[in-house]
């Protein structure tokens, strides 16, 4: 299952998520860095935006990284750094529990098993999975979010109606690095920046100050950036008391954009932080210090957005050297970097996913407290227009036939709702010998935009799902040309046509490749 850019054609008007809560599980320490907390305050901050509530839910160590959470306007729930997945996954259905209608949940971790995400999506199903290297057997979502370049090409082997989200399109930014979009590009001189990551384990910080030592320049300076979990100030500190390269050492800043729009040369660690940096239109040049790094990092090599410096465990002060030199030396080499940088990133990223959040659709077992608005649905006038049955139901006819209905053990019958939690249609698949035969409604305010061939393709994808290779038929009346068309735009194909009830019909069969 490959991924697509921006789905929804038409931007929505932005919804008002009215208190509605966002469970983010993320984790960030000095062991595994800040990467995916920082990214996920982009999420909390757009969805706090818009009128929701977040909440994180994770190990998370130091007292600045809960303050940025904060400062964000979310708030956290610790957990313990060894707890069991069952334990993190019963955490986050707590925190469901009091949630309004249209809450989601977002993991950003790579050590969320697939059991994991099975265990929660039937549980819950409005899961947000963010992944970057597609290292998981299979996965298990509403949605699934890669935000790298080239993550359309990616097979996912996922739910089969899981929306995939790739590319970066969907790149999230804090809404400092958006708001700094108007400075892109601005001019920085010889100040180089060195930002290798929240934790820098291996102080590969101090290498790379001591390559831009060895140059002997007198016309650059450097700013080394520390993260909140970095443990090595103090030697950093005291390299840059005897240096005499001028260097500016500072941890935990709030002023990160400034300080990459007044660089004229990044040396970064390849993760989220390069997104920031083709924000801003900065060249860099590209440490990988995590195994998830290195397919972003050739990839900005290879779109000439940046300069692979290759993996922290075999580089050398010398070959540090050598390529900061070679970009030092060409300016003309510098802007392509920044221009092929900025191309990428439009700083929307994460305004698309809280639109898609907003607007996926969530399919649920029908339920006793459905029928009233089933029968309103069905007995709207354009409803009756193209039904077989043309007049208008009644309350008790309708009571009977809906528990009839939701009786049939061998019969699946969905409510479908918006990412908001609204109930937008219903779709029904009768038994019948050798498969299923599908029958659907839009509500009347839903009625726009594609609704009906989306709910019906993601319906039978999920039928799909439940029952493998199974044969789904759908019947509309010929003159229903809409009706038909949401059908063919679904995946269904026409064989044959037909009278039925009297009235000359279509035929369709889902095939699952459109």
């Amino acid at each position: 299952m490959k991924g697509c850019r921006n789905p929804l054609k038409k931007k929505d008007v932005m919804a008002d998520l009215n208190g509605r809560k966002l469970i983010i599980h993320a984790n960030g320490s000095n062991k595994i860095g800040t990467g995916h907390v920082m990214r996920s305050i982009a999420l909390a901050q757009e969805w706090i935006s818009r009128g929701g509530s977040a909440v994180f839910v994770g190990h998370i160590e130091g007292e600045s990284l809960g303050q940025r959470i904060m400062n964000a306007g979310a708030t956290f729930s610790l957990l313990p750094e060894n707890i069991s997945q069952t334990e993190i996954v019963a955490a986050l259905l707590g925190q469901v529990r009091d949630a309004a209608k249209g809450s989601w949940i977002a993991i950003d971790s790579y050590d969320f098993t697939p059991e994991s995400q099975l265990t929660l999506k039937e549980e819950f199903s409005r899961v947000l999975l963010v992944d970057d290297y597609h290292h998981q057997s299979k996965y298990s979502a509403a949605l699934i979010l890669n935000q790298n370049i080239g993550a359309e090409e990616i097979e996912y082997k996922a739910n089969r109606d899981c929306t995939i989200l790739a590319g970066t399109d969907y790149v999230m930014l804090r809404n400092e690095f958006r708001e700094n979009i108007s400075n892109a590009g601005k001019p920085g001189g010889l100040q180089v920046l060195v930002t290798l990551g929240g934790a820098d384990t291996g102080n590969l910080t101090r290498s790379v100050l001591e390559a831009l030592e060895s140059l002997n320049r007198k016309d650059i300076s450097a700013t080394a950036v520390l993260g909140p979990a970095n443990r090595n100030r103090d030697d950093i500190a005291d390299f840059a008391d005897k240096t005499g390269l001028p260097v500016k050492i500072l941890q935990n800043v709030g002023n990160m954009p400034e300080l990459i729009s007044s660089s004229g040369l990044v040396i970064s660690a390849g993760g989220s932080t390069c997104w920031e940096i083709c924000a801003i239109e900065k060249p860099m040049a590209v440490i990988v210090t995590a195994e998830n790094q290195q397919r972003l990092t050739e990839e900005l090599h290879k779109r000439g957005a940046a300069i692979n410096l290759g993996n922290a465990d075999g580089i050398s002060i010398k070959h540090i050297a050598e390529k900061v030199t070679a970009l030092l030396d060409s300016r003309e080499k510098r802007k392509s970097l920044a221009h092929a940088a900025h191309e990428l990133v439009d700083g929307n990223g994460v305004i698309r996913l809280v639109d898609m959040l907003c607007a996926e659709l969530i399919l649920r077992n029908a339920a006793q407290d459905d029928c009233a608005r089933i029968l309103e649905w069905a007995n709207d006038p354009e409803t009756r227009k193209w039904s077989y049955n043309q007049n208008p139901i009644c309350m008790p006819d309708h009571e009977k036939w809906y528990a009839s209905r939701l009786a049939e053990a061998e019969s699946i019958y969905l409510i479908a709702e918006n990412g908001l939690g609204d109930a937008v249609g219903q779709i029904r698949f009768q038994k019948m010998e050798g498969g299923y035969e599908v029958h659907v409604l839009v509500a009347k305010e839903f009625r726009r935009g594609g609704m009906g061939s989306r709910l019906i393709r993601k319906a039978s994808l999920h039928l799909r799902e439940r029952k493998d290779c199974c044969r789904i038929v759908a019947r509309a009346k010929s003159e229903n040309i809409a009706s038909v068309k949401a059908f063919e735009k679904a995946g269904y194909r026409v064989t044959a046509v037909e009278e039925v009830h009297g009235s000359p019909s279509v035929i369709m069969h889902f095939s699952e490749h459109k």
